[in-house]
């Protein structure tokens, strides 16, 4: 049985790199393959749980940002006991060449790098390790093109999508029903957002676009699905903008499947993505969105996602918003064009899955 460990950077967080893995895990044969999960800093229990139910094992390490040469040496001793066949490491910089070398000292044959944006924090850093870090991996993978040419230029890499269950997301009316009679909002035109409360997500962005919205709009509920350091700021937006009984924070759901089913239109303007899973996701339940012009291409499989600057402002999201919620409102037949667009594009989990598994066992020409 081949051995992986699993490294997220980012940590166990209920992110969209963590939310990935949980699916592929969920979807692949599990009989050839064990699959051990790294916490590299304080997990969600929640997190923790999932992997364990899957079958994997977490190991909690030594802080990865604040205790670094503790966690170097803890890392490499587990290694070494446990003496892995794969190493997989998911980030968005060269700093993943602390654990890749540490895999390729301790022995590990085959040393994935997988790259999960297309910029990154620290890019100094980032910079000065990318010698080191091409030395350290002999597999390269990436979650779309755009993130591959930003972490390995000019040096081969396999896109593998970040597949989707498609029966998970497709559109339920009676879903739809259920979620706008318990939130009270039948009447209402509701517009969500899903993603870490972040600079990156341009959470506050969102805020000043439902504020303008809901000025020509009374009937009108954002919902805002996701957690991080933003929030008290954007409770402070909302008691200050007397919003409180119109925006919905609904922190880090399990069901925002369920959730999308109520909405009517989604908007993510982000300074930088790369590749979003919630936008796949918004397509298979056959929602209409605006994202961010600086978010890959490669998330829009269907005719009713579109791209606007952020630096046009608000008023413009607006009006583009207003303009697809009345071209695009015929969801089940939205839902049917993504996931036959999913199928067609290979963001089907299923697929994506097997993929992974080929990789994992040596089966797959890398």
């Amino acid at each position: 049985m081949k051995k992986v460990l699993n490294i997220m950077t980012s940590g166990l967080k209920r992110d969209g790199i963590t939310s990935s893995q949980i699916e592929y895990i969920k979807h692949m044969n599990l009989e050839e393959i064990k699959i051990n999960i790294a916490s590299v800093n304080e997990p969600e229990k929640d997190v923790v749980e999932e992997f364990k139910g899957l079958g994997c094992d977490v190991i909690q390490f030594p802080n990865r940002s604040k205790m670094l040469l503790r966690y170097i040496l803890s890392l490499y001793s587990h290694i070494k006991k446990e003496a892995y066949d794969v190493i997989h490491v998911h980030g968005s910089s060269s700093l993943m060449a602390i654990e890749l070398l540490i895999g390729k000292v301790a022995g590990i044959r085959k040393r994935i790098a997988h790259s999960r944006n297309t910029t990154c924090k620290y890019k100094a850093i980032d910079s000065l390790l990318r010698p080191l870090f091409y030395r350290s991996y002999n597999c390269a993978l990436a979650c779309g093109k755009d993130a591959g040419e930003w972490l390995f230029p000019n040096r081969a890499f396999v896109v593998l999508h970040n597949g989707k269950d498609l029966s998970k997301f497709s559109y339920n009316e009676i879903t739809r029903k259920r979620i706008r009679n318990k939130f009270q909002i039948d009447n209402d035109i509701v517009i969500g957002f899903v993603g870490s409360l972040t600079f990156q997500k341009n959470i506050l962005f969102v805020l000043e676009f439902f504020k303008s919205f809901h000025d020509t709009c009374s009937n009108s509920s954002l919902f805002i699905m996701g957690e991080g350091e933003e929030r008290e700021n954007i409770e402070s937006f909302i008691l200050d903008n007397n919003l409180k009984e119109k925006v919905h924070l609904m922190g880090r759901i399990s069901n925002v499947n369920e959730i999308l089913q109520a909405m009517d239109v989604m908007i993510l303007p982000s300074r930088y993505e790369g590749l979003p899973n919630v936008v796949l996701e918004w397509q298979i339940a056959g929602l209409p969105s605006v994202i961010s012009d600086r978010i890959t291409k490669e998330c829009i499989v269907t005719d009713f996602i579109y791209s606007e600057s952020i630096d046009n402002g608000v008023y413009n999201w607006i009006k583009k918003t207003k303009e697809i919620i009345k071209i695009h409102n015929d969801r089940k037949k939205q839902s049917n064009a993504g996931i036959r667009e999913m199928k067609i594009n290979y963001f089907d989990i299923d697929y994506s899955a097997a993929r992974l598994s080929s990789i994992y066992l040596d089966n797959d020409i890398t």
